[in-house]
């Protein structure tokens, strides 16, 4: 699902408060206010009181947010301080003002509007500690005037034009909320289709391969129609959107997931759904340019599962355009990294989960192992497998009064990149396709 990133910045500028800007990327709803929150206070704790917040990168904000920042904004106003936002999306910028918002914070273009604002708006507050010129410029001018008059410039940042595109929806029951969406993807030029049953899903998918597919968890089969969609080289990168319905497990309780590409609980807002929809409406074209095959799963550390996992494996690697002893190789380093994952990092834990990305390109196949121990020293061990061949790292092993250690060592020998990101839980391989690496020097007797 996607989420909320923030990042804070230093606001450049002559201001008499210490100022900042907040930019803000992805979607404001019940799952990521939280994040909202704790950025925003974390700017009062660093005794920020003039705040620029930058919505280039936020495609919807749902009432909770937009409460968020009414709440942050009634607490820098009673500090002598004030907050602008920028860059606002004209969809966002409209519920925003049917809430209000508009008529209290001022709407500007960018950082150098608001710190001109923030100026002068020091400067009416405090005329004797504040020198400014008898001309305000015309950014500063604009935003008083804005103020005063109790509207805002809100669509400063237009949508994309003509994002429309092919949509599928998956459902057993055709009712208002489909129609919903049937008129709202046809009358901006698109195509929408409804089908009932994941048999004529895959067919509409074999036949036209939309932008995106609209899945109701409720369908039965749902998730292996899903399995269907992402395992498959060709149809994996169609995007996926799924809804699931309030208390669905959402891969919490699996043993063993296939991920959608984002998904929604219900209730929630049309307007988020919208935005989902449109947001992958742009992005799917993009990833079939880059990409040839992606899956993104999920398992238990159970034999089953761990099994399931290996044969999904098996075939993305025999479909990767590997010769045999390259695929061979692959798929070994692939095992020993979940073996790893889940020995050393899951300490055998069958109710702890492991994460894999597989993502194929035409020049090479990464895949990233997580799991959910707490890392470890893995500089060390990479270096040990990089500078022992492996008798002496098997020697060394057993003189540290262990057994194994040659786990990073195969990961090595089989891929032509290996590289723990963090604390180490988190593994990326990499093999480029139809490269061939030299063998092995002979190991030292």
């Amino acid at each position: 699902m996607r989420g909320l990133t923030v990042r804070l910045e230093e606001l450049k500028g002559d201001l008499p408060l210490k100022g900042a800007v907040l930019r803000l990327s992805g979607f404001v709803n019940a799952s990521t206010n939280r994040a909202l929150e704790d950025a925003l206070g974390s700017t009062l704790a660093k005794n920020i009181r003039f705040l620029v917040i930058d919505f280039l990168g936020v495609d919807y904000i749902n009432s909770m947010g937009i409460s968020t920042l009414l709440t942050h904004y009634q607490t820098v106003r009673g500090q002598n301080g004030d907050v602008a936002l920028i860059k606002v999306h004209r969809d966002v910028g409209r519920v925003m003002h049917v809430l209000g918002l508009t008529s209290l914070v001022p709407f500007l273009k960018d950082e150098k509007a608001a710190a001109d604002y923030f100026v002068q708006v020091s400067a009416r507050r405090n005329p004797q500690e504040t020198k400014v010129s008898a001309k305000p410029k015309p950014a500063a001018q604009q935003a008083g005037l804005a103020r005063k008059k109790q509207v805002a410039q809100f669509p400063i940042r237009r949508p994309a034009a003509g994002v429309k595109g092919t949509v599928l929806m998956v459902s057993p029951t055709e009712n208002l909320f489909t129609d919903v969406l049937k008129l709202r993807f046809e009358k901006a030029g698109g195509k929408f289709t409804l089908v009932r049953d994941a048999a004529s899903a895959l067919a509409s998918i074999d036949k036209e391969p939309p932008d995106v597919v609209v899945l109701e968890n409720a369908l039965p089969g749902a998730d292996d129609f899903l399995k269907e969609v992402k395992v498959n080289k060709g149809r994996s990168l169609v995007s996926v959107i799924k809804i699931y319905q309030r208390d669905a497990d959402i891969g919490v309780r699996s043993k063993f997931k296939i991920w959608e590409d984002d998904y929604l609980v219900e209730p929630f807002d049309m307007l988020e759904l919208y935005a989902l929809i449109e947001a992958e409406i742009v992005r799917a074209p993009k990833a079939r340019a880059s990409f040839l095959h992606q899956l993104h799963l999920t398992f238990k550390g159970t034999s089953d599962a761990t099994n399931s996992a290996h044969g999904l494996a098996r075939n993305i690697i025999n479909e990767a355009g590997f010769g045999e002893d390259e695929a061979v190789t692959v798929f070994a380093a692939f095992q020993e990294a979940v073996d790893n994952a889940h020995r050393h990092g899951n300490r055998y834990n069958e109710d702890k989960r492991i994460d894999c990305v597989f993502l194929l390109d035409k020049e090479k196949l990464v895949v990233t192992v997580e799991d959910e121990g707490s890392g470890f020293d893995h500089g060390y061990f990479t270096n040990l497998a990089e500078e022992l061949d492996a008798v002496e790292r098997a020697r060394h092993s057993q003189a540290m009064g262990r057994s194994g250690g040659l786990g990073i060592k195969l990961m090595l020998e089989c891929m032509d990149g290996v590289q723990f990101i963090g604390r180490g839980n988190k593994l990326r391989l990499e093999k480029k396709v139809g490269s061939k690496k030299p063998a092995a020097a002979p190991a030292k007797a």
